[in-house]
C-alpha cells in the first residue's frame, strides 16, 4: 500500500520540507502523534479518565519536517499491521507481507524492498530468507501479544465464505 500524503504545517511553524516530495515510509498512526506534538500536548500512557486505553502506536513526524532526522522511523523500528487476518511487517526498506487466499493472495509471507521496488511486483525471499524470516516471527510475536484472531483462509469480507477451488484470484 502506497499513497500520498500532502502535509500543512501549522500557522507560524517552520517548515523545512516546504514544497518537497519523499518516498519514506510514514504511516496514518503517526499523524495523530503529529498533530499531538505541534499543539503541546502528549497521548494518555495507559490510562484516561480512569479508564485503560491502549497506548498509541505512532510516532511524531515533528523531527522529519523540520529536518532534524533523515526519515521518520529508524531503520531498526519494526512497523506490523493486521487487517482480515492479512499481515505486514516494515522495517527499513523492507516489507514482509502475507494475504490469505480469501483475500486474492496465496497465504504466503513474501519480502520486498519497497525502496526500490515501491510496486511490490518483485519478492526478494530467496535474496534475504534470514530477514523475511525474522519479520515474519515478529509479526508472530505481535499476533500472540494482541491476541490476534486467527481469520479461516477462506473468509472474505465481502463475500464471506468461499470456495478457493472456484473463487476468482
Amino acid at each position: 500500500m502506497r499513497v500520498p500524503m500532502i502535509v500543512i504545517p501549522p500557522v507560524g511553524t517552520a517548515f523545512a520540507r516546504s514544497g518537497e516530495r519523499t518516498a519514506e515510509f510514514a504511516t496514518v498512526k503517526d499523524i495523530s502523534a503529529t498533530i499531538l506534538d505541534y499543539v503541546g500536548l502528549s497521548y494518555p500512557e495507559e490510562t484516561f479518565r480512569g479508564r485503560e486505553i491502549t497506548p498509541a502506536s505512532g510516532v511524531t513526524l515533528r523531527e522529519f519536517m523540520e529536518r532534524e532526522t533523515v526519515k521518520p522511523h529508524p531503520d531498526d523500528d519494526r512497523y506490523v499491521f493486521e487487517l482480515f487476518g492479512n499481515g505486514y511487517v516494515v522495517q527499513g526498506d523492507y516489507k514482509a507481507m502475507m494475504i490469505r487466499e480469501g483475500m486474492w493472495g496465496d497465504g504466503q509471507w513474501h519480502l520486498y524492498d519497497i525502496r526500490n521496488d515501491p510496486g511490490e511486483t518483485r519478492p526478494i525471499n530467496d535474496e534475504n530468507p534470514e530477514l523475511l524470516a525474522e519479520l515474519v516471527a515478529h509479526f508472530e510475536e505481535y499476533r500472540a501479544r494482541e491476541n490476534l484472531v486467527t481469520v479461516a483462509d477462506n473468509w472474505n469480507p465481502w463475500y464471506g465464505f468461499v470456495d478457493l477451488e472456484t473463487f476468482d484470484n
